[in-house]
C-alpha cells in the first residue's frame, strides 16, 4: 500500500516515500504557538513541523506541515502527524485535516479516522 509521502498534493509536488523514523528525534508540543515540532540536535533550528489552529473549542485544525528539505525522507513528517495526533487522542479534541499531507496520512491510518472532525 503507497504511503502519504508516495502521493502528489493539491500543488502539484510529487512526495518521495519517507525512510523508517530517525528514532533520534524527538517530538515537542508547543501549545502556545499551535505547533508540534522536531529540532535539530542544538534545539535552535526546526527540522519538521505540524502548526494548527485550536480557536474552535475541542477542534484543532492541523493546517500545515514543513520539513527542512534537506532532512527529507527521514520520516520525520510522520513522526510529527503521529504524535500530534496521539496528543489530540490524549486531550480528547477532534481534528480537521486541511493539511493534505495530514489528509493522505489519515487516510492511511484507520485507526485514527474516530478523531476526525465533521467539516462545516
Amino acid at each position: 500500500m503507497p504511503q502519504p509521502e508516495d502521493t502528489a498534493h493539491s500543488n502539484g509536488e510529487q512526495l518521495v516515500a519517507e525512510e523508517p523514523r530517525d528514532e533520534t528525534s524527538r517530538v515537542e508540543h508547543l501549545p502556545e504557538d499551535g505547533r508540534f515540532r522536531i529540532a535539530d540536535g542544538s534545539g535552535g533550528h526546526d527540522v519538521a513541523v505540524l502548526e494548527y489552529d485550536d480557536r474552535t473549542p475541542g477542534v484543532w485544525d492541523l493546517h500545515h506541515t514543513w520539513t527542512d528539505p534537506a532532512r527529507r525522507g527521514r520520516g520525520l513528517a510522520d513522526q510529527v502527524v503521529h504524535t500530534a495526533l496521539d496528543a489530540a487522542r490524549t486531550a480528547g479534541v477532534r481534528v480537521v485535516p486541511t493539511c493534505s499531507y495530514v489528509a493522505d496520512w489519515l487516510s492511511g491510518h484507520p485507526d485514527y479516522q474516530d478523531l476526525v472532525a465533521a467539516r462545516p
